[in-house]
């Protein structure tokens, strides 16, 4: 991404400066460094050629080898030569020779001739002006702010309107204290977060996932509001492979790391410097768990500096928004992109020389560590745990983590691990196994993985650790471990996962102390999805810790949001699980089937075959593959191989199930059944009605399930056992089954219309498409009317106006949708209707009608 980009979010600032202009008055826009000062100059250039006002942008230079030139006549020639083939004639280019002539290092050292060149210049303004409308607008002023008064004034006196563009306080007062007449200044504050979005969608050029807006707001923290800032950060993230192009979309990699500001950012280069020492001192507080406005005489001894530079630094970048200060004076990093820079280009080991420098100056000076024994070990447990004078490092880290052990166990268990790696042969095997337990038991499976790979131990504990940490974080371990069997199944050699595998999931595990009992913990989710934290929950009991982060807990939020319904975070969720972690597992597959079976329910058919992929015999879940290919069957319209399809799927899943590979099962017989009874083929059907039942009555499930109630609201036609369903499945909030079984229970209930009601309410919400047109199909054959779920009037103007806008930004439909999170359908409706009550043609037309007016109040 190169150049300048297309004006977003500050049409309310474009109005102003265009309300403004005509009145000969001096305009400053000023807002911090990558506000987007240069694109909203831009924006008013383009506005008025439109109009067919003379516009002159002048980018101002560094004086440079021209620092002789004190009213910056270069720049405003250059300029004038560039744009001379549209603006330029005989008057011009006469003025243009003469004030070319007595711009001199001579001229600028003589008073009087000096003064005949300031009013050359002034006529040089008056030339381009020639009595029409004419706007000079003056770029980058900051990059030599005292030539530009001067050249800006003299614009201003020629008759000409002025738009300056600044950050500098003092500039913008001189400037707009012209004559008697004072100026008009438009401050650049942040852009809101829907135009962060926008911004990024028209930079990349892309469809963007929905949730890398989200991620690069929270990377830059205090400037997420910068336009700079985000297109700096977008182009690293590009450059590095992490905004990567996967099911359609750039997604974010690893949106758990954060990522890196370019070396030359400018923030980047003020931390630089500020002080020599700038960079170090935002990468030790980055990399601190504390650090305070007292921490200053500490490091400022450290790093042997002066405490007034150190002070000095912390308010020029607390300014500047790099740092922030909380009313008790602790420091943090305001942009964490910003911390994650200053750490890599400090280095590892450079940061944690100043961690022991730290913390050897914290113990020396004082002799009982007491009060500072928190702080102490935060920065010993960061330079590796090495003693320092007259203090044991392994004795105060295990001192300090006994006592943070109840607020924070995480940052417990780190300073413990430091304090391992120092403790003897002999006293680390017992301190080891409590480690590998506090791990798992806090959910740090990457730590665990560490740990285990450290520690040569060959004992079955570590082998089954490394095992629990491979499969929590989608990397297999080096080299050959006891548990090598479940891991190569885990990792792509054969993936079939079921009751069967959940106890080989138990051997493994047996050395942490896992037993295969049935799953009580999370029994609602034992339904037929696969659950792998439900397994392991199950093995390990109480001694397992949920994971916040990895693979396991990104699959188990996908799942849980596909069936609440919110398939946009689903889709988002098997984008990012894919661009993170590249090894096969059985997580992947289910991640990529339900990402297919939402594309294909939004009729992106294409979309849903690549990220259904070819078949494969070794798959984890080939139940599961049954039902999406059973439903890209039937929307394709391919109804007599769909019937056929379906009921083959179907016999072949309760068989698997008899051996406990039940995921997807219940999915596949109700989308059968349904197909079913739409199409009036019952064939089949009541015989796997009776090998799911004769399946359903093994297991210790008390009274009839979901998948039972529906099959039997079928084949019955029973309107009691549907509604039983359709009641359970709100309960659990399970939205799209809530979907299926309101129309089945709709066949056969008096009153059809609060059944299609909510059937198409979820379909909507959904992005179903092709489910809403069978609903809405359905309700007319039954005479039913159902409510129009459109916005008002005036929220519809709203979007209407708000998809002109980035239609004029020369955005796609699908950009547009991701822009202002619809649907591409839904923008496409919008752009009908506008095409339908304009009669435009074109977008082009469309955007022109807008400019006009002819959209007002429609």
């Amino acid at each position: 991404m190169t150049g300048r980009h297309e004006l977003i979010g500050r049409q309310r600032e474009l109005r102003a400066i265009e309300g403004h202009l005509g009145r000969r008055v001096p305009i400053v826009v000023r807002g911090p460094r990558g506000a987007g000062k240069s694109a909203l100059l831009d924006g008013v250039a383009a506005r008025c050629r439109d109009r067919g006002v003379r516009t002159l942008t002048v980018e101002v230079t560094s004086a440079g080898e021209e620092q002789w030139d004190l009213f910056g006549v270069q720049d405003v020639v250059r300029a004038l030569r560039a744009g001379f083939a549209d603006i330029g004639g005989p008057r011009l280019a006469g003025a243009l020779t003469t004030v070319n002539h007595l711009c001199t290092p001579a001229n600028y050292a003589a008073p009087a001739a000096r003064g005949r060149l300031l009013h050359q210049l002034q006529r040089l303004f008056g030339a381009f002006h020639g009595g029409a409308d004419a706007v000079v607008l003056f770029d980058d002023v900051d990059a030599d702010p005292a030539t530009v008064v001067t050249a800006a004034s003299a614009a201003l006196r020629a008759g000409c309107d002025v738009v300056v563009a600044c950050d500098d306080e003092s500039v913008a007062l001189e400037l707009t204290v012209f004559g008697e007449v004072a100026g008009h200044v438009v401050e650049l504050g942040p852009l809101a977060d829907q135009h962060v979005g926008e911004l990024i969608a028209a930079a990349t050029r892309q469809r963007t996932d929905p949730a890398v807006a989200p991620a690069i707001r929270t990377a830059l923290g205090s400037l997420a509001g910068n336009p700079g800032a985000v297109l700096a950060l977008c182009d690293r993230l590009l450059g590095q492979g992490r905004l990567t192009h996967v099911g359609g979309a750039l997604v974010l990699a690893d949106p758990d790391t954060p990522p890196t500001l370019p070396t030359d950012h400018w923030i980047v280069r003020l931390g630089a410097r500020t002080h020599e020492f700038g960079l170090r001192l935002l990468a030790l507080i980055a990399d601190s768990e504390w650090f305070g406005m007292d921490d200053l005489v500490v490091f400022a001894a450290a790093v042997d500096v002066e405490l007034g530079a150190c002070g000095r630094a912390v308010d020029e970048l607390t300014a500047a928004g790099a740092l922030r200060c909380t009313p008790d004076g602790v420091l943090t990093l305001a942009c964490p992109a910003l911390g994650a820079t200053a750490i890599d280009t400090v280095g590892p080991d450079r940061l944690r020389g100043l961690h022991l420098a730290f913390a050897r100056h914290l113990g020396s000076h004082d002799g009982q560590p007491g009060h500072v024994l928190l702080r102490l070990a935060d920065h010993l447990a960061a330079a590796g745990g090495t003693d320092i004078d007259g203090i044991d490092a392994v004795t105060l880290l295990e001192s300090a983590a006994h006592r943070i052990q109840p607020v924070n166990p995480q940052l417990a268990a780190r300073w413990r691990r430091s304090a391992l790696a120092r403790r003897a042969p002999a006293a680390r095997v017992r301190r080891l196994h409590a480690l590998v337990a506090e791990l798992i038991r806090i959910g740090r499976y990457d730590w665990l993985g560490e740990v285990a790979a450290e520690n040569t131990d060959a004992s079955g504990e570590l082998a089954a650790a490394a095992c629990l940490a491979a499969l929590h974080t989608g990397a297999a371990p080096p080299g050959q471990v006891a548990a090598g069997s479940l891991v190569d199944r885990w990792f792509g050699a054969r993936r079939l996962f079921g009751a069967e595998e959940a106890e080989e999931v138990a051997r493994a595990l047996a050395p942490l102390g896992g037993t295969h009992e049935p799953p009580t913990t999370r029994s609602a989710r034992q339904d037929g999805w696969f659950d792998p934290i439900g397994m392991f929950e199950s093995v390990l009991g109480a001694a397992y810790g949920t994971p916040s982060g990895g693979p396991l807990a990104l699959c188990s939020r996908i799942v849980d949001d596909y069936r609440a319904g919110r398939w946009d975070d689903a889709l988002s969720g098997a984008r990012t699980l894919v661009a993170t972690y590249p090894a096969v597992t059985p997580v992947h597959e289910m991640a990529r089937l339900l990402a297919a079976e939402i594309c294909a329910s939004r009729d992106e058919l294409d979309l849903a075959e690549s990220w259904l992929g070819e078949p494969d015999p070794r798959a984890a879940f080939p139940t599961l593959r049954g039902w999406v290919e059973l439903g890209l069957l039937v929307r394709r319209g391919r109804l007599a191989a769909t019937l056929a399809f379906g009921r083959r799927a179907c016999t072949a899943a309760v068989r698997a199930a008899e051996s406990g590979h039940t995921a997807g099962l219940h999915l596949l017989i109700i989308r059968y059944a349904f197909l079913a009874m739409v199409f009036g083929e019952g064939g089949g059907l009541m015989e796997i009605e009776q090998a799911t039942r004769a399946w359903c009555g093994r297991s210790d499930a008390t009274g009839p399930g979901v998948t039972e109630l529906l099959l039997t609201a079928v084949t019955r036609d029973s309107f009691p056992a549907a509604r039983a369903a359709a009641t359970a499945l709100r309960a659990g909030g399970h939205r799209v089954e809530l979907a299926t079984a309101c129309l089945i229970a709709a066949r056969f209930a008096d009153d059809t219309r609060p059944w299609l009601g909510t059937a198409d309410e979820i379909a909507e919400e959904l992005g179903d498409t092709r489910l809403r047109t069978y609903i809405r199909s359905l309700a007319r054959t039954r005479g039913v009317t159902l409510p129009r779920r459109t916005t008002s009037a005036r929220s519809s103007a709203v979007v209407e106006a708000r998809i002109i806008e980035l239609v004029k930004q020369g955005m796609t439909n699908r950009q547009i949708a991701v822009a202002i999170r619809l649907s591409e359908k839904s923008v496409e409706r919008h752009l009908t209707r506008l095409f339908a009550r304009t009669g435009c043609r074109s977008r082009l037309d469309l955007v022109a009608s807008y400019e006009r007016g002819v959209l007002t109040g429609a």
